[in-house]
């Protein structure tokens, strides 16, 4: 058995080595943008060389693994896979994440973007290259473009950290298992943050309070650390507990028009579609019973009449079992939906100074004007209609201004630039 092991380890080894020198000599090749995992692939968490600490309730989907042994804190920790510490597993991991950290090194980069990510940023299948230390900010959108297999690769040249409430939003296909992250330095998911894709670090992985993250943590150099947290190696195109085909929405004026199919059902008691303005509080719109369970296709539609005016909202669709646990599908979005644009007129936009207000509507109505970052960090209130607004000392980013009148209320974002 110990000659078969070793035997299947070399044999691995001089096969992704193979691969590397291929990307070497041919850098633009379509096989060098395949990574090869190995024994990281089983692994949701896993370091190298450094230890394993947690504090509160996280929660791991995936094995999890130490090749230097120390390990702390499950329980209360709670772990639906394996525990590797100091064992052959651990060990061919800690080569396989040598290799793996290398293939991304000898990649050319197809971009080479700014060191601060995210504020509604939208990025399409590339390998960027950031050449500095870098953040992440507010919301970061990865679109698709209609092919699952579309692929992400970033080469971070230092630290790497996100905002508090950070999120990432997956579109048109795009998957989390489909996104790497090679960063060469200390990771930090800051709190409250939803985070996606396969990091493959140099360096300590600092989770802070109530992060999550979907996708595998993997560092050759370095400590990790949790507090509350979810890791979900859940590399299924959709996280629900049942087979969801499709899930879309478009609208007409304010009449949203929601379909979705599925190939199964199991334990399946209803469905809800929620909507959010800032991907941090969530409104139920409407309730969909479920077919519990069934191996047959089902297509579900509805039609709901939105109460407010908006140019931008955020919609997903969450399961519940009859046991009570839930999943939430990806999230969409959902533009254009209002009555006349023209009912509120902000420009310019984007606008780097001041804004200017425009309203058909009647200002006698008017009872409250609320601008928020797109983290949901409230900026400006106004019970005085305000006929214009000096911008120019928020930071850049996207902003919500929400108007409330007297039986309606409406939406608009605006994009701060400096």
């Amino acid at each position: 058995m110990k000659t078969n092991f070793l035997f299947e380890a070399l044999y691995l080894s001089i096969s992704k080595l193979a691969l590397i020198l291929c990307c070497f000599f041919n850098k633009n090749s379509t096989l060098c943008q395949v990574p090869e995992l190995g024994a990281c692939n089983n692994f949701a968490v896993f370091s190298a060389a450094g230890a394993i600490d947690n504090t509160g309730t996280t929660t791991i989907e995936g094995n999890i693994g130490t090749n230097v042994g120390a390990f702390n804190g499950f329980p209360p920790g709670q772990i639906s896979g394996e525990i590797h510490n100091v064992d052959t597993e651990s060990a061919q991991a800690a080569i396989d994440i040598d290799v793996l950290y290398s293939y991304f090194s000898e990649l050319t980069c197809d971009s080479t973007i700014i060191a601060t990510l995210g504020n509604n940023q939208t990025l399409t299948p590339k390998t960027y290259c950031i050449g500095s230390a870098a953040t992440l900010e507010d919301t970061l959108i990865f679109d698709g473009q209609n092919n699952p297999d579309a692929l992400f690769i970033f080469k971070i040249n230092g630290a790497f950290s996100t905002s508090t409430y950070s999120t990432i939003i997956l579109i048109n296909e795009a998957a989390a298992n489909n996104i790497y992250w090679q960063v060469n330095g200390l990771f930090t998911l800051s709190d409250f943050s939803d985070f996606k894709g396969n990091l493959v670090i140099n360096g300590a992985i600092n989770l802070l309070s109530n992060s999550n993250l979907e996708g595998r943590m993997l560092t050759r150099a370095g400590a990790i650390s949790l507090a509350s947290n979810k890791v979900l190696m859940n590399f299924n195109d959709n996280p629900l507990p049942i087979e969801l085909l499709s899930f879309e929405a478009n609208c007409n004026e304010l009449t949203i028009f929601l379909n979705w199919s599925k190939a199964s059902e199991s334990n399946n008691a209803f469905f809800t579609i929620e909507e959010s303005f800032d991907l941090i509080s969530w409104s139920v719109l409407r309730k969909i019973e479920g077919a519990g369970n069934s191996s047959h296709l089902i297509e579900y539609s509805t039609t709901i009449e939105m109460e407010n005016d908006s140019d931008l909202s955020y919609l997903r669709l969450k399961q519940t079992d009859f046991d009570g646990h839930f999943r939430n599908s990806k999230t969409i979005i959902l533009e254009g939906c209002s009555v006349d644009e023209a009912v509120i007129k902000l420009y310019p936009n984007p606008v780097n100074n001041v804004i200017s207000i425009e309203s058909c509507n009647n200002w006698s109505d008017f009872q409250l004007l609320s601008i928020c970052k797109s983290s949901g960090e409230l900026v400006f209130t106004s019970t005085i209609p305000q006929p214009q607004i000096d911008m120019q000392h928020y930071p850049s980013g996207m902003y919500y201004f929400k108007f409330v009148f007297y039986n309606s209320q409406i939406n608009k974002r605006v994009s701060v630039l400096h």
